[in-house]
């Protein structure tokens, strides 16, 4: 768990997060007030939220962002479960506005979005990271586990998660 730090300006750093759901369910929340206070900072955030939201023309994720006055862009599907057609065309998608838009990391919020994201950056330099939001550490799958020993760092909030990810030999 991070220790707190003053608040200051970063700048010149341009963030990529992915939010793979437009519902507005637990993990939104401290995923758009991490992006929030990151661009309060100075720091360039463009969260992108998936725009599959299954014949529901709502996007709460996007709604939210957008009173956030957060630059919400929802032109990847980022589907919340794992679906191939969908998942390889946010993949190709993914690679073409990481090279078009220069970010210098991508934050990913959920299993699907990481797993796209991964996709997306094999053989890149660009960084990861992962914030997961599981409470309970038996709640995680096994494959997001192994995945989870990919990113730069990964950020949770519990202290039961943390000790299985560090039981599982991730770096704490």
């Amino acid at each position: 768990l991070a220790t707190e730090r003053p608040a200051g300006r970063i700048g010149c750093l341009r963030v990529l997060p992915l939010f793979s759901n437009p519902k507005w369910t637990g993990p939104a929340e401290p995923a758009q007030a991490l992006a929030a206070g990151l661009q309060a900072r100075g720091v360039e955030v463009v969260f992108r939220s998936s725009g599959f939201t299954k014949g529901n023309a709502q996007n709460q994720v996007a709604e939210h962002a957008a009173l956030r006055g957060l630059s919400s862009v929802t032109d990847l599907d980022l589907s919340k479960h794992r679906t191939p057609w969908r998942d390889w065309r946010d993949v190709r998608r993914l690679r073409a506005l990481l090279d078009r838009e220069g970010f210098d990391l991508v934050h990913c919020h959920l299993a699907n979005d990481m797993r796209i994201a991964l996709s997306a950056l094999h053989g890149r330099a660009l960084p990861l990271v992962r914030s997961v939001y599981e409470t309970e550490p038996e709640r995680i799958p096994g494959f997001d586990l192994r995945a989870l020993s990919r990113p730069r760092r990964v950020f949770v909030f519990s202290r039961g998660v943390e000790r299985a990810l560090i039981a599982r030999g991730l770096p704490s």
